[in-house]
């Protein structure tokens, strides 16, 4: 009997698209099949796989980078890494959260890019099956574009845009005084209805 698992992003927002995208990908790639005892942990929705790709990157940002925000960051850079989000994803978030370019000087970059790159080697992937690149020996699509390898004008061009994202966010964060207040939303439990209206509990939904 064939049967698949196809969360509802795949026929809702793109009709299907991602859904065939992601199956032309999965094509001639065995399941991976998680030991009881690990598959459990996904019960807790915070749960993440924390390969020693995820301790290197923590240890940057916290020793060499000294960044402020590295919990927050971290929990972005591994959804960057499971949705294949590119190095500018990545900087960009970096950026948004400590309110600061931290990419200002070249060689900072080159030391982060790689190992952004291999924290998405050892992400397990929809797209492959539930095995990570590095397990299935095989190189991450587009890679090139987690390299970070770029001469000094389009690393002054990365600058720019990154300066340029940082400007707008400030703005925005700089006239939050001025919008009316919202009305407090009513709280919701994990086992109501979510408010969106998909008639699921909250915490199989908007609450995950």
């Amino acid at each position: 009997m064939e049967w698949e698992l196809i969360t509802e992003y795949m026929y809702v927002a793109d009709d299907f698209e991602s859904y065939y995208e992601v199956k032309e990908k999965q094509e001639g790639k065995p399941f991976y099949i998680q030991e009881k005892e690990n598959l459990l942990q996904y019960a807790d929705d915070n749960f993440r796989e924390k390969p020693p790709a995820y301790y290197a990157l923590d240890d940057f940002l916290r020793n060499k980078m000294k960044l402020l925000r590295v919990g927050y960051i971290l929990g972005d850079l591994c959804l960057g890494a499971y949705m294949r989000c590119d190095l500018n994803f990545a900087l960009g978030n970096i950026n948004r959260l400590e309110c600061r370019n931290c990419f200002e000087h070249r060689k900072t970059l080159e030391a982060f890019a790689p190992l952004y790159l291999e924290l998405v080697r050892h992400t397990r992937q929809q797209s492959n099956r539930g095995y990570t690149y590095a397990e299935l020996g095989i190189p991450v699509d587009d890679e090139e574009a987690y390299s970070g390898k770029m001469n000094e004008a389009e690393f002054r061009k990365l600058t720019k845009k990154l300066d340029d994202e940082l400007r707008t966010i400030r703005y925005i964060r700089s006239q939050a005084h001025n919008l009316p207040e919202l009305p407090k939303a009513p709280k919701v439990g994990r086992n109501d209805p979510c408010p969106c209206g998909s008639g699921k509990k909250y915490k199989k939904c908007c609450g995950r």
